[in-house]
C-alpha cells in the first residue's frame, strides 16, 4: 500500500494549484467526478446548502464511495477580490478555508502546524515566519 500527501484545488474544472505529492494520474482525472459526487450528496433534501461540508469517500474501480459527511462553517461566497499590492509582512496564499474578511482586510495572528511529510516552506513560498 501507498500512502501520498496531497491537497488540490480545483477550480472551474481544472486543477488550480497542487501541493505535496503528486496525484497518479489515474487519480487526478477523477477529480471532476468525485466533485459532482461531493455537490450531488451536498445537495440531498435533508443536508443544509449553507454548508460545505468535509465529506470522506473512498474510490474503487473509478467508483466513488461516500463515507462520512462533517458539518463545517457556513457558507459564504466572497464579493470582492484583493487586488493591491503586498504589504511588508504579508503573505499571498491560494486560498483560505473559514476566514470571514472584509473588503478591507484585517490583522491576524496564524498558527501554521506541519507534520515530519508537510513542507512549510512550499506552502509559505519559501518564507520564514
Amino acid at each position: 500500500m501507498k500512502f501520498l500527501t496531497n491537497y488540490t484545488i480545483v477550480e472551474n474544472g481544472k486543477v488550480f494549484v497542487s501541493y505535496f505529492d503528486k496525484l497518479p494520474d489515474s487519480i487526478e482525472k477523477g477529480l471532476i467526478r468525485l466533485i459532482e459526487t461531493y455537490e450531488q450528496i451536498r445537495n440531498l433534501e435533508n443536508f443544509d446548502l449553507g454548508h460545505c461540508p468535509l465529506m470522506e469517500f473512498q474510490t474503487c474501480n473509478e467508483k466513488d464511495y461516500f463515507l462520512q459527511y462533517h458539518i463545517t462553517r457556513n457558507f459564504s461566497p466572497v464579493k470582492f477580490v484583493l487586488e493591491r499590492d503586498l504589504k511588508k509582512g504579508e503573505l499571498e496564499v491560494d486560498f483560505v478555508r473559514g476566514a470571514s474578511t472584509t473588503p478591507e482586510g484585517f490583522d491576524t495572528k496564524m498558527l501554521v502546524v506541519c507534520s515530519d511529510n508537510w513542507n512549510c516552506k512550499k506552502i509559505l513560498n519559501g518564507r520564514s515566519l
